[in-house]
């Protein structure tokens, strides 16, 4: 096969796969508004399949030529769900990884028991922070049931 037309396949798929993983991560970006920018601005990649898995990561960087990526916190939850189809009628796994500081906000995200030779779509979602509670003790005096 020309050499040419297998860089230009290949170009396709690479350009396919970045633009899949795009709209996929953009589905979660709807979920949280606490960001004043998308959190997702390099995107999402996978690799090292196997079987019956695969590895997806990505980055949270809203502003990603400032120190940081714009990012003050230390720790950030991330929930991902990985899909059948785009739609995500059909999740087959998901979880939480949390993005930290000392590794630039990265998610590293590794699934199994998937199905072999199937197409999956990834979505990553910022989770808001939950607020902290706490509760003041009893009065004294006998305990009501």
């Amino acid at each position: 096969m020309n050499s040419s037309l297998q860089n230009t396949r290949r170009s396709f798929l690479f350009a396919t796969l970045a633009a899949r993983s795009l709209v996929a991560s953009a589905g979660g970006w709807a979920a949280s508004r606490r960001w004043s920018a998308y959190p997702f601005t390099l995107g999402v990649a996978s690799g090292y399949p196997t079987p019956d898995g695969v590895v997806f990561w990505t980055r949270l960087a809203p502003q990603l030529l400032t120190l940081n990526g714009g990012i003050e916190e230390a720790l950030i939850a991330v929930q991902w769900e990985v899909a059948r189809h785009a739609g995500f009628k059909s999740v087959v796994a998901r979880g939480t990884a949390f993005a930290e500081a000392a590794w630039a906000h990265s998610v590293h995200v590794e699934v199994s028991g998937l199905a072999p030779w199937r197409w999956f779509t990834i979505a990553f979602t910022v989770v808001r922070r939950p607020a902290p509670r706490a509760d003041c003790a009893p009065r004294p005096g006998p305990v009501r049931p």
